[in-house]
């Protein structure tokens, strides 16, 4: 700690006054605590031909009395991942993970700048090295792209887009598209696939040549290149994945893709106890792991009754993961999520407030009871 020499005015003018008397003891110095590490840490975790980008940030609890911490994994749009414990004893470091079934031990280097260490389990279950460097930044706000432009602006890349990518057996995945502009001229865009659980996945570099724009998103092993046409307010071009190459179209819009049908409604009517639509909350209990999940129902518009939902994980990151089939027959509910090869099925009793059955996810099946967690009549989440 940098300690500024104590200056005291005198009648005789200015002195400078000894840090300590000779032969007086030394004040002790500060013990270090998780206080020290307090900041935001970025870091890369390399696999194979892979790179994980990670954000660790650390802040003071609302209270002032402990530290929190989250961690980002933007290339699999995993953010906020809460850290179960932070351990410090100087120069040790501990970061528990529970959501990632992992711990993160290390060592802080002695100008508090850089937390060497290793995941004890990364991916392929080997431990993994990694060097987390504290932003100079501080407590500076991150800067936050633009996706609207400012007034005189011209027309460009930034903005929300929609569009389809045609699949095999004449399937489409719809896609969105958030693409943000940063003060020192440079684009950012995420994509979001939320049938496949791929959700603000980040592009790796944006380029532009003649018109031609380049998005590449290595994790996806996937490329879009197209233009703009004329008036701005649409990007087509080809969208390879692997070997495969079709041709695409996106849409500018006034808002980012959601997770549901525009117009899907979460009120269920106070009249009709098994209306399901609303939040149902429930815990899942796996290996002696608890985690809190949140089934959000809704109906969207159309003639035809029917549902559609979205499951969060609340303790990984609570992202929306869309259904691919919601039915509902004779009180029993089924909720298909295919990305994650995981079923549900549970039956609504008679009170419209509670569903009791069972998760089943490679091959084990577990129950999972969800109480309403929106009263019937009232607004129901909107992920």
């Amino acid at each position: 700690m940098n300690l500024k020499p104590l200056v005291a005015t005198l009648l005789l003018g200015w002195m400078l006054i000894p840090s300590r008397l000779p032969g007086a003891t030394p004040p002790a110095a500060p013990r270090p605590t998780t206080f020290d590490l307090v900041g935001r840490w970025q870091g890369t975790l390399e696999f194979e031909s892979m790179s994980f980008k990670l954000v660790l940030r650390l802040v003071r609890s609302e209270d002032g009395s402990r530290v929190r911490a989250s961690i980002d994994i933007p290339e699999q749009g995993a953010r906020d991942l809460p850290v179960g414990a932070v351990l410090y004893h100087a120069p040790d470091v501990r970061l528990e993970f529970d959501a990632l079934r992992t711990a993160f031990v290390g060592k802080l280097s002695p100008d508090g700048l850089s937390i060497e260490g290793q995941f004890l389990e990364g991916p392929g279950g080997r431990p993994a090295p990694v060097r987390f460097r504290k932003d100079p930044r501080g407590d500076q706000a991150e800067e936050k792209p633009a996706f609207v432009l400012n007034p005189g602006e011209k027309a460009d890349l930034r903005g929300y887009w929609r569009g389809s990518i045609p699949g095999e057996s004449a399937s489409t995945t719809s896609i969105g598209l958030k693409i943000g502009h940063f003060t020192d001229g440079h684009f950012e865009a995420v994509l979001d696939d939320f049938e496949h659980g791929a959700i603000d996945m980040p592009a790796g570099e944006i380029t532009q040549t003649d018109g031609l724009i380049h998005l590449p998103w290595p994790m996806l092993q996937s490329v879009l290149d197209g233009r703009l046409n004329d008036t701005a307010g649409e990007f087509s071009g080809t969208w390879r994945q692997g070997p495969r190459s079709v041709p695409v179209v996106f849409r500018r819009t006034n808002r980012p893709l959601g997770p549901l049908p525009d117009g899907t409604s979460f009120e269920a009517d106070p009249a009709a106890p098994t209306d399901l639509r609303g939040d149902w909350k429930g815990t899942l209990v796996v290996g002696g792991q608890k985690l809190r999940l949140l089934l959000t129902v809704g109906r969207p518009p159309g003639p035809t009754p029917s549902y559609v939902a979205t499951l969060n994980s609340l303790d990984q990151g609570g992202r929306a993961l869309v259904a691919h089939a919601v039915g509902f027959t004779n009180s029993v509910l089924t909720v298909d999520c295919p990305a994650i090869r995981g079923n549900y099925t549970a039956t609504l009793n008679k009170a419209g407030t509670s569903l009791e059955g069972q998760w089943e996810q490679g091959g084990m099946k577990t129950p999972l009871n969800l109480e309403r967690a929106t009263p019937a009549g009232k607004s129901g989440g909107r992920p």
